[in-house]
């Protein structure tokens, strides 16, 4: 097994052909609405074009997405000088997404959800296009190679159990995607989330506000420590969540709720969250729930029932509850 993968990563790294855009429509089965344009820049420059603009992240977790070699800007494809072939044809993936279904949602779970389908439709058209050019059938109906391709990647497991039933499959689960991550984290899971209100204490400015989601919720824990099997199971549960970064003056606060589906969830969920915020804090461990940064503030996770309330960067003179 671990052979056959290695082939498709070879395969994957093979690069140059005459016309990619008209090789990922017809895979993927759709059509080319508009022209999609590919432009390559240098590491420097496709840095400037395709990093978001900073904005206050109190959490520690701006800096854990991962780094693509290509993107669809919403206008036409960039990529680096040496962007795989095939990593430029997941970005045209998007392109023809987007022409066929629409803009994502703007509500933030909702959008997290979407980029979460269409970052696996991407995947799974990128490995069948590598097969395709060898010569080879598409993976999905050997379900031990599929276990292998999945693992650890539910974007892909969605798309990969879909598309054993053709792409119009797939389509129409892009047509009406969930509402949140854990529909697809978790399929057959229907989840109506909870809205949750924060707001920044007096004399503070919301600078960012979020819903994390169960895979937000997945990636802070990852990013402070947490085995990914562990973030997993503590994020499960999740029903909904607000999470924002305040600033005064050169300040910069974090403060985030969340409700889970029941008691245990959330007490699992918190003992993860104390993990976190404790590799998070440079600093001491006041108790199990509160911590003394070195730069004076305090930062703090709490449950009643299944509200879950956590902070950071809190200064010491302000009583805040989120």
């Amino acid at each position: 097994m671990k052979t056959r993968i290695v082939w498709l990563l070879v395969l994957a790294a093979r690069v140059a052909h005459a016309d990619l855009v008209t090789d990922v429509a017809h895979q993927r089965q759709l059509p080319i609405k508009h022209p999609i344009a590919i432009e390559k820049l240098d590491a420097d420059a496709f840095a400037l074009r395709t990093h978001a603009a900073p904005v206050a992240d109190p959490w520690g977790v701006a800096g854990s997405a991962p780094q693509l070699e290509a993107v669809f800007d919403g206008s036409e494809v960039v990529a680096t000088q040496d962007a795989s072939e095939l990593a430029i044809a997941a970005a045209i993936d998007r392109a023809l997404l987007e022409q066929s279904f629409g803009v994502d949602p703007i509500e933030p779970e909702a959008h997290r959800a979407r980029e979460l389908l269409e970052a696996g439709d991407a995947e799974a058209l990128a490995i069948e296009l590598a097969l395709a050019r060898a010569g080879k059938p598409a993976p999905w109906d050997d379900e031990e190679l599929v276990a292998q391709l999945v693992v650890d990647r539910p974007e892909l497991a969605t798309i990969a159990t879909r598309r054993r039933h053709g792409w119009r499959s797939v389509d129409a689960l892009l047509k009406k995607p969930p509402a949140t991550t854990a529909e697809i984290l978790h399929p057959g899971t229907r989840v109506a989330p909870v809205a949750v209100d924060l707001r920044a204490p007096d004399g503070w400015t919301v600078a960012s506000t979020d819903v994390w989601g169960e895979l937000g919720t997945r990636a802070f824990l990852t990013a402070h420590g947490l085995e990914p099997v562990a973030a997993a199971e503590a994020s499960e549960g999740w029903r909904g969540d607000r999470v924002i970064a305040c600033t005064h003056e050169a300040r910069t606060m974090g403060l985030w709720r969340s409700e889970w589906a029941s008691e245990a969830d959330a007490e699992r969920a918190q003992a993860a969250i104390a993990v976190a915020i404790g590799q998070a804090v440079v600093g001491i461990a006041l108790d199990d729930t509160h911590w003394l940064s070195l730069d004076g503030s305090i930062a703090s996770v709490e449950r009643t029932g299944t509200t879950i309330t956590a902070a950071i960067g809190v200064p010491i003179y302000l009583s805040v509850t989120p």
